[in-house]
């Protein structure tokens, strides 16, 4: 199945249509376990680990990537790396960056890109696809803890 390469906000779709009908419409078996992940994305409403998944949801890590996997390639949700060992995933939504707590672990999605305003100056690519643009810093909770 290829990937769903638009601005659809799925989390949108799944209060409308309802989750098993959105698999079913991305040609997805509406399983126990997919409907499980698929909820625990939209109740968390920030990206999660699969083992946060796994401690949502009580379903098995193994079950947890493959569906995540199978989610991931029907353009469902996206997977990416915030400066951790674990890649996090969240509901493929319209597109946005994340500001993580570099103390706390907090991530805070920011809609803000200018990055159609930028012109990348490389002498090897005609165009660019996609990009990933995350930031690291200390939240206001965390400022008020310092000394």
């Amino acid at each position: 199945m290829k990937a769903i390469k638009t601005k659809l906000n799925f989390s949108k779709l799944v209060e409308v249509q309802g989750i098993a009908v959105l698999l079913n419409n991305l040609g997805l078996k509406s399983t126990k376990q997919r409907f499980a992940v698929l909820s625990a994305l939209h109740k968390h409403k920030s990206p999660m680990t699969a083992e946060k998944i796994v401690a949502k949801t009580g379903i098995d890590l193994a079950t947890a990537y493959r569906t995540l996997e199978s989610f991931e390639k029907a353009g469902l949700v996206d997977k990416f790396n915030l400066k951790d060992s674990s890649f996090f995933y969240e509901i493929r939504n319209e597109h946005h960056h994340h500001i993580v707590c570099d103390k706390c672990g907090f991530i805070e999605e920011i809609e803000t890109c200018n990055f159609e305003k930028m012109t990348p100056n490389s002498k090897k690519f005609s165009f660019i696809s996609e990009h990933s643009l995350e930031f690291f810093g200390i939240c206001k909770n965390c400022v008020k803890k310092i000394p």
